[in-house]
């Protein structure tokens, strides 16, 4: 039996990534159900604007994903394996200016090829968790 470690690689770093998109759904739920007992009508109404703004991120961030696994898969066997290759990590871009909020980014390289996806998510340098990243 032959495996395809690129392709065993690359479904691992999927599933954990698809893992990570699960429990931001259930974050969703709580952050809404808390929104309504602590906030006034109007401030909470804002405050999920925002969120459903970053949801829509997610969501074109999943479909970009699935754009990339349909072009792995239709490369072919007869290609390289390099091709199969693909890595997606979420990375954090401290801001220049001290004291200030970096950018959370989602990095994708396939076929070489280095992408950069922006999101809106801004934390401090303090609140990334370097070790426990994809």
């Amino acid at each position: 039996m032959k495996v395809d470690k690129a392709m065993f690689e690359y479904s691992t770093k999927l599933s954990d990534f698809h893992a990570q998109f699960r429990g931001i759904g259930t974050n969703y739920n709580q952050v809404v159900k808390e929104l309504r007992c602590h906030f006034s009508e109007k401030k909470a109404m804002a405050l999920l604007y925002k969120l459903e703004k970053h949801t829509i991120d997610l969501v074109k961030l999943s479909r970009e994903i699935v754009e990339l696994s349909r072009e792995m898969y239709a490369s072919g066997s007869n290609q390289d394996k390099v091709d199969y290759m693909a890595s997606i990590k979420v990375k954090f871009r401290p801001s220049s200016t001290i004291g200030k909020e970096g950018t959370i980014y989602y990095q994708i390289i396939h076929k070489r090829v280095i992408r950069q996806l922006r999101t809106d998510y801004r934390i401090y340098a303090d609140e990334w968790d370097e070790g426990n990243v994809l």
